[in-house]
């Protein structure tokens, strides 16, 4: 938990030098990071959580261990995704602990927020979700 922590921070802190070394993520590699991303939304909006679960990497999975853990933890930290209105994608981009995927979301209350999506790289060369930074209003940070 330490480790997911100081790894979220060392990104926020980030943030502003990211900014301005952006490096591009092949076109693919966008589409599957927008596809997770999408799909773990809607898997969220339909309280499926072993669909939710999927999607996260392994990291995330040791820590919450089962769906319905993490289901649980969507719930009740990441409100404004779980029950969204709407969301849109921001700029996707390489960092040297993975990628980035921003997405400006309205939220069920009518709220703006920005979610920053971490991914990590697997094995296999798939991306998989490794965490996510919620703020609120509609800026976004990269």
């Amino acid at each position: 938990m330490l480790r997911a922590a100081s790894f979220l921070l060392l990104l926020v802190l980030a943030i502003p030098a990211m900014a301005e070394e952006r490096s591009s993520l092949p076109q693919n590699e966008r589409v599957e990071i927008r596809f997770l991303v999408q799909n773990q939304i809607d898997a969220i909006r339909n309280d499926d959580g072993q669909r939710a679960f999927s999607y996260a990497a392994p990291r995330l999975k040791e820590r919450f261990s089962t769906p319905d853990a993490y289901l649980d933890m969507m719930k009740r930290s990441y409100q404004p995704v779980y029950r969204l209105q709407s969301y849109a994608f921001g700029a996707t981009m390489a960092v040297d602990q993975g990628a980035v995927q921003d997405v400006r979301i309205v939220g069920p209350d009518g709220s703006d927020w920005n979610a920053l999506y971490l991914f990590e790289r697997q094995g296999d060369g798939h991306w998989k979700i490794a965490g996510c930074l919620l703020s609120r209003g509609g800026t976004t940070p990269i």
